[in-house]
């Protein structure tokens, strides 16, 4: 079983089957809207507890570092997907024209790049989903558990073609 917060704050529990079954297992302290920076402990909660509670103590501090500058006027859900773009822009620009094997064996000074273009980019996401509203890692759970629907693992395993598109 893995576990993790949905958008409505509360700790679930999914089998790893991503049957969509979900057992309550307890309720997180949401601190005044976006992502939280307050939560109650749970047994048995995400493999990695601290992965959520790091991105929303970092969703925290980014918070203040851009209110004590005064820069939420900036922060609109447009301007942050551009730089976010931009930011990824930069991130690939590190790996252009790179062999693939040249791509997974990076040198000290190139990994520093990437290591800081990553930083960025994880930046500028974080940031967007905390305007927003939007739980990162519940998003990115929804995402995964629609991939697992689409992609049987019988009928893609070492295929990368394209599932059909998703019907809602």
């Amino acid at each position: 079983m893995v576990g993790w917060p949905d958008p409505l704050g509360e700790e679930t529990k999914r089998s790893d089957q991503g049957t969509g079954d979900v057992e309550h297992v307890c309720d997180w302290i949401l601190i005044s809207g976006g992502l939280a920076d307050t939560r109650t402990p749970c047994s048995g909660a995400l493999g990695s507890p601290d992965m959520t509670t790091d991105l929303e103590e970092l969703a925290v501090r980014l918070r203040e570092f851009v209110r004590v500058r005064e820069w939420e006027q900036f922060h609109t859900p447009k301007n942050l997907a551009m730089a976010l773009s931009g930011e990824v822009g930069e991130l690939v620009a590190e790996f252009q024209w790179l062999t693939a094997d040249e791509s997974q064996h990076l040198d000290d000074e190139a990994l520093g790049r990437v290591r800081a273009e990553i930083g960025d980019v994880t930046l500028y996401l974080i940031r967007l989903a905390d305007v927003l509203g939007i739980d990162l890692v519940a998003a990115a759970h929804a995402k995964l558990d629609e991939s697992a629907r689409r992609y049987d693992p019988a009928l893609y395993r070492g295929s990368a073609r394209k599932a059909p598109p998703a019907t809602n």
